[in-house]
């Protein structure tokens, strides 16, 4: 296969028997197979503006699997064809907006997946504005559309915990972008914790008021992400069945309408009564709408 541009991530281990290269040989099959699914899902999307279930399905670029090198365990993946969409022609992908964006958005995925947060509108947002200055062609895809990612790659990611968790023959594990030997992480690492955060979801019994702003919505799935204060960050939500009133949803249509044009007073926040969805060590993961006020 002649050498091609290519967008290239690293995943590796360290810790235990993986520094002396070294992991069990089914965690890390198991592993690998998560993080091909979690790349190509996240890929296709950027691309395609659709959320498929299956990594067979990715369209218009291939990823390639490199060796391990030897050390702590590594292994590279690259996404290859990028060349050939017409917003990065003659250009190498990494140095393109589509290049960026791709990066973004995996770090987005797998740091969220993971309980780290990364502010929406500050990566990929960021990014879809200076090209949209530029007059690039690129989709634009609003948050709720990356969310619906985080929710198919959920098992890609529990998986690629494997080595950690199940034989313990690494401690942690890191996913970075390789661009001309330099090496960019993602935000989130891999560990024992990270495993419970996304392995352990208990919901409380008790309802909790929370003032909130709504910032990203789905009217198909009725899941959204609204930014409380309290915790200062957004956290993501779900309407329950009673609280799908067209006047609820008229309120948080309208919030989120409102808060995109930067009107950001106090008036302009919610009052949502809800149950908490908690990780095993009470890390709140996201809230289950009961009603809106």
């Amino acid at each position: 296969m002649p050498k091609q541009p290519q967008i290239t991530f690293e995943l590796s281990y360290g810790g235990a028997s993986a520094d002396n290269n070294e992991v069990d040989f089914y965690d890390i099959s198991r592993a690998l197979v998560g993080f091909q699914r979690s790349l190509a899902l996240t890929t296709h999307l950027v691309l395609h503006d659709e959320v498929i279930t299956q990594s067979t399905a990715l369209r218009g670029v291939y990823i390639v699997a490199s060796p391990p090198e030897f050390g702590s365990w590594k292994f590279s993946a690259s996404i290859v064809g990028l060349a050939s969409f017409v917003y990065v022609a003659g250009t190498a992908p990494q140095d393109t907006p589509l290049g960026h964006i791709v990066f973004s958005a995996y770090d987005y995925v797998i740091s969220e997946s993971l309980g780290f947060h990364v502010d929406y509108d500050k990566s990929i947002g960021q990014l879809y504005e200076m090209n949209a200055r530029k007059e690039q062609d690129i989709p634009i895809l609003d948050q709720n559309r990356f969310d619906s990612v985080i929710e198919k790659v959920e098992n890609a990611v529990r998986d690629i915990h494997r080595p950690i968790v199940n034989s313990k023959s690494a401690n942690y594990a890191v996913i970075k972008k390789i661009d001309r030997k330099i090496a960019t992480p993602l935000h989130g690492t891999f560990s024992e914790e990270t495993f419970d955060y996304i392995n352990v979801t208990t919901r409380s019994t008790i309802e909790r008021k929370f003032r909130a702003k709504i910032s990203s919505y789905n009217v198909n799935t009725f899941i959204g992400r609204c930014y409380i204060a309290e915790y200062n960050r957004p956290v993501p939500f779900e309407l329950s069945q009673q609280a799908r009133s067209p006047d609820n949803i008229e309120m948080i249509t309208k919030n989120l309408y409102e808060n995109a044009r930067s009107l950001k007073q106090a008036s302009d926040e919610l009052t949502l009564t809800a149950l908490t969805n908690e990780s095993k060590h009470g890390r709140l993961k996201s809230i289950f709408i009961l009603s809106v006020e």
